[in-house]
């Protein structure tokens, strides 16, 4: 991990870019507005850049108290990761249901 100057912990702007993946799941058919492009593949990607960890890991070696903050995002972490292992388990399941049937696809259920 690389090793912040003193001018970049104290720099707290985080525009959009900084929540840009290297290589963004949605190839041309982003999700719906309001999400920034992000897809939940990018956040839980081990490569994204993170800015709100980012922002709270400077703030808290700024000596702020980010209790609160850290507890929340890491709830909302786990939560994420939570919910993308029950949809990757529902779309398994319905795969196998629509390959039991025949459809060929993969996805369409009878």
């Amino acid at each position: 991990m690389k090793t912040e100057t003193r001018e970049e912990m104290w720099n707290l702007n985080f525009p959009k870019k900084t929540a840009l993946p290297e290589k963004p799941f949605w190839k041309g058919n982003a999700p719906e507005e309001g999400t920034g492009g992000l897809s939940v593949q990018d956040l839980l990607d081990p490569s994204y850049p993170d800015p709100i960890r980012q922002a709270i890991d400077r703030l808290d070696k700024l000596g702020y108290d980010v209790g609160g903050l850290w507890d929340q995002y890491l709830a909302m972490k786990w939560n994420l990761k939570a919910n993308a292992a029950v949809f990757r388990e529902i779309l398994d399941l319905a795969r196998t249901k629509a390959s039991a049937f025949g459809s060929g696809d993969g996805y369409s259920l009878p």
